[in-house]
């Protein structure tokens, strides 16, 4: 089997075309919008053409009485049916429904795509983190070495103990754990990348790895500006007020059954009509026929039926208004939420970047130091060990604060494409 192998820089620039929105989202657009139609064109006058025709054979009764003579006859009656109703109060209702309704699943396709592209985005993070975290053990692994290797060389020079190189090993040994664990986690993230994307698990995706930077202490926006956006632009919560439209105008829809409504029906054609006795030739004639119809409706009594439809209809209102109201409070919560979790990371990323600059200052000193006799063993790898907790500390702060700004976009309705994720590089 080939494998393909591709470089995928951006989250958005990784999406191919089976990571879209479910089919389902999409077919249920496309079907509300032939609904729009169909009540749109229900306004305007239907036509149809009939033809019907009988051919008939009649015995009939002679001159004398006693013989009967076969008559053929036939009559074929085309014409043109036009019928208008332009008298229908609940018909503007159905449009305006029908048309909320379309808004309503569009709005649906949007809030689908966002949500691939927020999947997206967050497993590419997290791949960078994980890629992130197997760089600290390695390189801390090989720091490791190098102060088990200064352990041996004293040793040889008669200026440690056995214990000591011992020690030495053992602290190899774990560090080349936690890097086996670190590239086993690599694994996993980069497989769940791929089945966020929707590709065959054996492609081959060379991904191009966010390296860490310096973060700004907090964001340009305010959480106001956020919570505007969210309401204003949110998909679901739009989607849930195109709803509440259509379910009200649904309601006016079912009021709009107690009211009449008028009809105009117009039919122009022609009759032709034959006979013919046996032996004789055919006699026809045309006969031309026009007619026009009026009709008034108005439904009086249907023991509750039409009560209980709108009683119906109103629920649903009261429904999609309890839903909206719903949506709203919880699109308040995930923006504020997200908005402080944003601020805890890079403030945490802040402590995590002064803690790994000391820690890296004491591991080189104690180093130095343990290489000219000053040390112990056990004090330089106590600070190596805080050394690369402190830089595993700072690149989880790192992606765990680009993550959390990945959720305000998103929760704030934003999140078009990857680009809108704050990347704090101004």
């Amino acid at each position: 089997m080939s494998e393909t192998a591709r470089t995928v820089s951006l989250p958005l620039g990784s999406i191919d075309t089976r990571t879209v929105p479910p089919r389902e989202v999409c077919l249920t657009a496309l079907s509300t919008r032939f609904t729009t139609t169909w009540r749109r064109r229900s306004r305007s006058p239907s036509t149809s053409v009939c033809c019907p025709s009988i051919t008939v054979a009649t015995p009939l009764p002679a001159a004398s009485g006693s013989k009967h003579v076969a008559v053929d006859w036939f009559d074929l009656l085309p014409f043109l049916a036009i019928r208008w109703q332009f008298l229908d109060f609940g018909r503007g209702a159905g449009v305006e429904a029908a048309e909320h309704a379309s808004v309503a699943a569009n709005v649906s396709f949007t809030a689908a795509h966002q949500k691939v592209v927020f999947e997206v985005t967050r497993a590419y993070l997290r791949l960078s983190a994980a890629r992130a975290q197997t760089a600290v053990a390695r390189d801390a692994l090989q720091r490791t070495r190098g102060i088990a290797k200064a352990a041996e060389a004293r040793r040889e020079r008669g200026l440690a103990t056995t214990v000591e190189v011992v020690e030495g090993r053992r602290e190899v040994a774990q560090g080349e754990y936690g890097l086996a664990q670190a590239q086993a986690a690599e694994v996993a993230v980069y497989t769940a990348l791929l089945a966020t994307l929707g590709v065959d698990p054996l492609t081959k995706l060379k991904v191009a790895t966010t390296l860490s930077r310096d973060l700004p202490e907090r964001l340009d926006g305010s959480v106001d500006s956020y919570l505007r956006a969210a309401l204003r632009t949110r998909p679901d919560l739009q989607a849930a007020l195109a709803m509440r439209s259509s379910a009200q105008a649904m309601v006016g829809k079912s009021q709009a059954t107690f009211l009449p409504r008028m009809s105009v029906t117009g039919t122009a054609g022609a009759g032709w009509l034959g006979a013919k006795s046996v032996g004789e030739p055919w006699a026809t004639a045309t006969v031309p026929n026009v007619a026009a119809l009026m009709s008034f409706e108005w439904t009086l009594f249907d023991f509750g039926v039409r009560q209980a439809q709108t009683e119906i209809a109103r629920s649903r209102s009261n429904e999609a208004e309890q839903v909206v109201e719903k949506l709203q409070r919880q699109a308040t919560q995930e923006v504020v939420a997200a908005y402080d979790e944003v601020h805890a990371n890079l403030a945490r990323f802040k402590a995590a970047s002064s803690l790994e600059l000391s820690a890296a200052v004491a591991e080189d000193a104690v180093t130095k130091s343990y290489a000219n006799g000053l040390s112990t063993l056990t004090d330089t790898l106590s600070a190596q060990k805080a050394r690369s907790l402190a830089s595993a500390g700072k690149e989880q702060a790192f992606s765990e604060a680009l993550i959390s700004a990945t959720v305000l976009v998103f929760a704030s309705g934003q999140l078009g494409s990857a680009d809108a994720v704050p990347d704090f590089r101004k």
